[in-house]
């Protein structure tokens, strides 16, 4: 009898490990980003990074182009963050107009972000329902 009490509390001790590490993993993955595209400032100061999350690499999409929603960040040349905004598709940064102190990321339903640069702020406006 008192071999069947380690053996049993080696079993949860493995099934306890197994758990935690398929939890960080799972927590890893969905917190994970990928970046798709880079995209600078014509005067330099600025540059944004188009990103999507990992984990939507792994479901598969009916489309043959991989173009999942995803979010811009805008960063200083230094590295100070200026704000993140989601949008609809990743291959929207390629709408982002840079302005002396702002940049502004809109699509033919509306404007989707407005980052202040000299402030390092961004408003966020809701994104439209978009059907593919």
């Amino acid at each position: 009898m008192n071999a069947a009490k380690p053996t049993s509390r080696r079993k949860r001790y493995w099934t306890l490990a197994v758990c935690v590490v398929l939890g960080a993993l799972i927590a890893a993955a969905f917190t994970a980003t990928s970046t798709f595209r880079r995209l600078d400032s014509p005067d330099g100061r600025y540059y944004a990074l188009v990103q999507y999350h990992t984990w939507r690499k792994l479901i598969p999409t009916i489309f043959p182009r991989f173009n999942p929603p995803g979010f811009i960040a805008i960063y200083t040349r230094d590295g100070i963050y200026c704000g993140r905004a989601p949008i609809p598709r990743a291959h929207f940064g390629e709408y982002l107009v840079w302005d002396t102190d702002t940049a502004e990321i809109s699509d033919a339903r509306g404007r989707l972000a407005l980052w202040d640069l000299s402030r390092h702020t961004v408003a966020v406006y809701p994104l439209p329902e978009y059907s593919e």
